[in-house]
């Protein structure tokens, strides 16, 4: 009964510290100014700002006028890199559409690659976008 009261106890304390630890989310946001607008703006955990670089984020319009997004990243590092981004969209003026409802992609830079991660808006309405970026551990 002792053995299974320290189990007990063990697992207690192991499951309060993994509940209490949280992820580290602050790290880099970069506003990227295109033809006189400030509307790209792109955010990346701490853990992401030290391993890419965040090249140019240029974005045009489809033949059916939905926004297409793009931004060039590139590897500050020597190995593998592994991590989920997701594309939110804005209408002209500022509010985000069909909020949370944007799903994490995962993708893998290698050691010193330039990458291009692109996305169409699903709304025609779309003036802006937004582009997160965090690590996988």
């Amino acid at each position: 009964m002792k053995k299974f009261s320290l189990i007990i106890c063990a697992l207690g304390v192991l499951f309060f510290w993994t509940g209490c630890q949280s992820p580290k989310t602050a790290g880099m946001s970069a506003k990227i100014s295109m033809n006189g607008q400030e509307s790209k703006i792109i955010q990346a955990s701490s853990g992401v700002s030290d391993k890419i670089a965040i090249l140019s984020a240029p974005s045009g319009y489809t033949t059916d006028h939905f926004l297409i997004a793009q931004v060039e990243l590139q590897s500050i590092v020597d190995r593998d890199f592994s991590f989920q981004y997701r594309f939110n969209w804005y209408d002209a003026n500022g509010m985000e559409i069909y909020p949370g409802k944007a799903l994490w992609m995962s993708h893998v830079i290698h050691g010193k690659e330039t990458i291009n991660l692109q996305s169409v808006s699903p709304f025609s309405t779309a003036a802006s976008f937004k582009i997160s970026i965090r690590p996988i551990d």
